[in-house]
């Protein structure tokens, strides 16, 4: 399976694994997997690691998976996506999903190295909840 997802609820992060070959419907079919995982709730972050993949994302591909990260985004009541990629022309489409998924109220940031983007979601995780935070619309 070219898509394998743990959930670690103490530190309420859904880590999410690509790897080999992946098409749309594999990307679409985890997030709504994720939509009816009883273990998912409110106040989860996602690790999206795309180290491993061998496809790269195109525009197309993104603004497919865009309306399963929504359907999860109001699932969750606020998203936030740390997507770890080596390659340069993954975080350019990385950063153009953040861009799409902005409109949907979801916050998406790509990164180099797994520990950076773990560090992000954290510092997230910890503002919710804080008065005056207000996740990006």
């Amino acid at each position: 399976m070219p898509a394998t997802y743990e959930i670690d609820p103490g530190r309420l992060r859904i880590r999410v694994e690509y790897s080999g070959a992946l098409a749309t419907e594999d990307v679409v079919a985890v997030n709504e997997h994720l939509v009816r995982d009883p273990r998912v709730r409110a106040g989860m972050t996602v690790l999206s690691d795309h180290s491993r993949s061998t496809t790269f994302a195109t525009p197309d591909l993104v603004a497919e998976v865009m309306p399963s990260l929504g359907r999860l985004a109001s699932h969750l009541g606020y998203l936030r996506v740390a997507m770890v990629t080596p390659r340069d022309v993954q975080l350019g489409m990385a950063n153009m999903a953040a861009v799409y998924a902005k409109r949907r109220g979801i916050d998406i940031r790509a990164f180099r190295e797994r520990p950076e983007a773990e560090a992000w979601l954290d510092e997230g995780a910890s503002m919710v909840g804080v008065v005056g935070f207000e996740p990006m619309t």
